[in-house]
C-alpha cells in the first residue's frame, strides 16, 4: 500500500530484477494454507476497496475479487483438485470479506 501511494504522488521507482532474489523454502502443504489464503485474501480485498476510485481499481477489482478466483475455483473443480478448489473459495471468501469490511475498526 505504501509503494502504491507513493507512486501515485508522482514519486518515481526503481526495480532492478538482477539485484531482488527471493527465496521460499519449498513446503509441504498444511491446512493453515486455507487459513493464510483467507487472511491474505482479506488484505487483498481492503487494499483493492481502498484504491477503488478509478476505472483501473474496476478493473483490478474485478479481476482479483471476481474473474481470478472464481476460475480458480472452476478449474479445480473441474481438475477435481479439492484441495486447489477449498483454497481458492478462500481467497475469494478474504477478499470479499475484506472488501465488504475495509474500515471497520477491529473487525479482522
Amino acid at each position: 500500500d505504501l509503494v502504491y501511494r507513493l507512486l501515485k504522488l508522482g514519486l518515481k521507482g526503481f526495480y532492478y530484477p538482477e539485484k531482488v532474489f527471493v527465496f521460499h523454502p519449498s513446503k509441504d502443504f498444511d491446512f493453515n494454507d486455507y487459513e493464510r489464503a483467507y487472511k491474505y485474501g482479506i488484505g487483498l480485498g481492503a487494499f483493492i476497496r481502498k484504491h477503488l476510485k478509478d476505472f483501473y481499481g474496476l478493473v483490478y477489482f474485478l479481476k482479483y475479487c471476481f474473474i481470478r478466483p472464481l476460475g480458480g475455483i472452476a478449474v479445480s473443480l473441474l481438475c477435481l483438485n479439492l484441495i486447489k478448489t477449498r483454497l481458492y473459495i478462500n481467497r475469494f471468501k478474504g477478499r470479499w470479506r475484506g472488501f465488504l469490511e475495509y474500515g471497520k475498526i477491529g473487525k479482522y
